[in-house]
């Protein structure tokens, strides 16, 4: 990893279009290791262990992180940005001890030369990148993202969940390099299944759905009666895919999903399933901020297909439990005993 890294142009959480940012990344490492060398042998050796430590830990957590199950998560390559910035300390410690020599010491021409050569990619870098547009901001839609919204908004049921397939930089974000599942639940008023990539660290986030892949497994290894018991629980109305190998697996399961538009590569679909808020149980449900309301609830206990959190509390009061359902790693709302009407909200 670290050799592809720093020898091919692939895009690991940068910009950069071409082997020319690599020029800074040498740059750096070079200077860096002398300049923390240099550290260790003079006088301040304490504080060129304690930045050899750094660097070190920073390396091995960047380059070799992901082969430990319990780092994975933490995606270990977002750490090469605070190795590059400790080895920016010790390079700069480098070029300042060299310009404090005396005038008349001899002084060896491979420093600057790295330097200049290394500043010199930077700045072609630089302007590959701004001539590209890569990192220019926008506040516009496109009409392509903009006609996703209004089939979600007027053409999906309201009483479902939308099932939302994410694009991130291991697709080339494939909705004109924006996470657009920020914006649907806004734009639309759904209840969403998915969202940016980028937080796929946490928990809660198991409920998720990006470039082929759907709770957490490659959707190719879900059989039919798998994908459609998913379904089920978390009342999935309509889907949203893009990726060649899920809208592939979606409409091979017989009965499970009808083709409604597509845009491009983007299909959407409408989910064939009879939809309701109730895994056990029956009635109505209304959800909003923090505030989920019950009606015509019948049953000796209920579970929603809603996520229990601690705090979560019952007017009137009624016993609310966890209940672990599939796979997911965050359970399930279980009332006992429930009024037909209540509304349940998070109190501290």
């Amino acid at each position: 990893m670290f050799l592809k890294d720093y020898l091919t142009a692939g895009d690991y959480w940068t910009f950069r279009p071409s082997l020319w940012a690599n020029g800074l990344r040498w740059l750096l490492l070079i200077l860096g290791l002398m300049g923390l060398v240099k550290l260790i042998r003079g006088e301040q050796r304490d504080i060129g262990v304690m930045l050899g430590c750094g660097v070190t830990t920073l390396f091995l957590l960047a380059y070799f992180g992901s082969f430990v199950p319990s780092l994975r998560a933490l995606q270990p390559l977002r750490f090469k940005v605070p190795y590059d910035l400790f080895l920016a300390l010790t390079s700069a410690y480098l070029v300042s001890s060299r310009r404090q020599e005396p005038s008349s010491a001899r002084r060896p021409i491979f420093v600057p030369v790295c330097l200049a050569l290394g500043l010199i990619t930077a700045a072609i870098n630089i302007f590959q990148t701004e001539l590209g547009g890569k990192l220019r901001l926008r506040t516009e839609v496109s009409p392509a993202l903009r006609a996703i919204a209004a089939w979600i908004r007027d053409r999906t049921p309201t009483d479902g969940r939308i099932l939302f397939e994410e694009s991130g930089d291991e697709t080339d974000f494939f909705y004109d390099d924006m996470y657009l599942s920020s914006f649907i639940p806004y734009w639309t008023g759904r209840q969403l299944i998915g969202g940016p990539i980028n937080l796929y660290n946490d928990r809660h986030h198991f409920a998720e759905f990006h470039s082929g892949m759907l709770f957490k497994r490659d959707i190719k290894t879900f059989t039919d009666e798998e994908l459609a018991a998913y379904f089920r629980t978390y009342n999935i109305a309509a889907v949203v895919a893009f990726h060649p190998q899920s809208v592939r697996r979606l409409l091979s399961v017989p009965g499970l999903v009808s083709l409604d538009r597509r845009l491009g590569d983007l299909h959407l679909f409408r989910v064939d399933q009879p939809l309701n808020w109730f895994l056990k149980g029956k009635g109505e449900l209304r959800a909003s901020l923090n505030r989920i309301q019950g009606s015509n609830v019948s049953g000796a206990e209920v579970i929603l297909k809603y996520h229990w959190t601690q705090g979560l509390v019952s007017n009137p009061p009624a016993t609310i439990l966890p209940e672990k359902i599939l796979e997911d790693p965050i359970p399930f709302i279980k009332i006992i005993n429930p009024a037909s009407e209540f509304t349940l909200q998070i109190r501290r």
